[in-house]
C-alpha cells in the first residue's frame, strides 16, 4: 500500500504488523462460509465464523446453514421429491 502522507504510511505498516486472534474470519454460515470454515479447521487453522438471521415476522430463524439449507434448495428439492413419490 501507498500513501503520500507518512502518518498514513506509519498506521499501515503497524497494521500489517499486528498479531490476530484467528488465522480465518468467515462472514456467513452458508453452505459455503461453513464448509470453508471446516475445512480451514480440519487443516489446523484458528476459525471463527460469523452469522446473522433477522427472525422473519412470523418469528420464524434458524442457526447455520444459511438461506439454501433451511428454507431455499434443500427444502424445495424435499418437496419436489416427496411429490414425485406421491405421483
Amino acid at each position: 500500500l501507498i500513501s503520500n502522507k507518512k502518518n498514513h504510511q506509519h498506521n499501515i505498516n503497524n497494521t500489517m504488523n499486528t498479531q490476530y486472534d484467528y488465522d480465518l474470519f468467515v462472514i456467513g454460515g452458508g453452505s459455503a462460509g461453513a464448509g470453508a470454515a471446516q475445512v480451514a479447521a480440519k487443516k489446523g487453522a484458528k476459525v471463527a465464523l460469523a452469522d446473522y438471521v433477522e427472525a422473519s415476522p412470523q418469528g420464524t430463524q434458524w442457526g447455520l446453514g444459511g438461506t439454501c439449507i433451511n428454507v431455499g434448495c434443500i427444502p424445495k428439492k424435499l418437496f419436489h421429491y416427496s411429490a414425485l413419490l406421491g405421483e
